[in-house]
Parts: C-alpha cells; sequence; structure tokens
C-alpha cells in the first residue's frame, strides 16, 4: 500500500523485540545492539555515517582541547626536543597538528594522514590525570571509529542487509 517507513519501523521492532525476548547470547546480544543502534538493523543505514559524523567532531574537540592543554607532542626525537624549548617550534617539513585530521587519521582503518604517526598525547608529569583522561577516551574513541566505520562500510556495501 505504499507505508514503506511504517514497514521498516515494525520490521525494526520487530528485531528489536527479538534480541530482548529471543534468548541470544552475550555476543550475539552485544552485536545486535550495535546493529540496532547503528544501523537499525540495516533499515537506516545512513544512520552509521551521521554517528561516524559526531564521533569526529566529539575526537576533533577532544583533540583539539588536548592540544589546547599541552598534551600532544611530535612523535620524532628532534621534532620533540625543539617544540619543548623555550621558544616552542617545530623543523621545516613537519607536519603540523591539526586535532580534525588526527581524529580522522585515528580511526579510520588504512588511511594514514601523517597525523597521528607524528603527533601523540604525552605526559607532562607522573600520574597527570589529564593525560590519562584523554588516554582512555582515545582507546574508546579508537574502537567506536572502527566498529561505526565496519558496520558503516557493511551497511553501505550490502553485507549488513536488513533480515
Amino acid at each position: 500500500m505504499g507505508h514503506e517507513s511504517e514497514a521498516r519501523e515494525v520490521a525494526i521492532e520487530e528485531n528489536r523485540q527479538h534480541r530482548k525476548h529471543g534468548g541470544l547470547g552475550r555476543l550475539s546480544g552485544c552485536w545486535d545492539w550495535v546493529l540496532y543502534f547503528t544501523t537499525r538493523y540495516g533499515y537506516q543505514p545512513r544512520r552509521a555515517f551521521l554517528l561516524l559524523f559526531v564521533l569526529w567532531l566529539l575526537g576533533s574537540g577532544m583533540f583539539w582541547m588536548a592540544q589546547q592543554s599541552s598534551l600532544m607532542a611530535p612523535t620524532r626525537v628532534n621534532a620533540f626536543r625543539l617544540f619543548q624549548s623555550k621558544t616552542p617550534s617545530l623543523p621545516p617539513g613537519y607536519p603540523s597538528f591539526q586535532p580534525p585530521l588526527y581524529a580522522l587519521d585515528f580511526f579510520l582503518p588504512g588511511i594514514n594522514l601523517y597525523q597521528k604517526s607524528n603527533w601523540q598525547l604525552h605526559e607532562r608529569r607522573p600520574a597527570d590525570w589529564p593525560y590519562r583522561g584523554y588516554a582512555v577516551f582515545s582507546v574508546f574513541y579508537f574502537l567506536l571509529g572502527w566498529i561505526f566505520t565496519a558496520v558503516a562500510l557493511g551497511a553501505i556495501t550490502g553485507v549488513l542487509k536488513p533480515p
């Protein structure tokens, strides 16, 4: 009858009820929840890209704050020494830190934007709590980025089709 969006909503709810009452194991239940959250079981594949965009914005903001807190430092020894001197600078040709590019480089697999390989979080002093907070954020950011990217690519290529 042309009620495609309503049929999609019914199918999504049917899958959700299956997750709740279908007796799925822990791993299957977790994966089912990821599919629900990211693409609504493949019925809304664009949702995964929206989540990737939001995650990228969040990462860009967090890495910008890490830079403002002087927690980002060059990875190469000569660049690090110049960067830590009284007049901080970088060697000629060394890429400057770009939080949006670093955020992309951090979680997109197979892409090298030369940010992650040239910049890293640097602990200013032992037991530096802001550093630890950003380090924990980085781990979750990396994991979520890979999961959301895999689901988005699966949804676009048709690997994750609605049941």
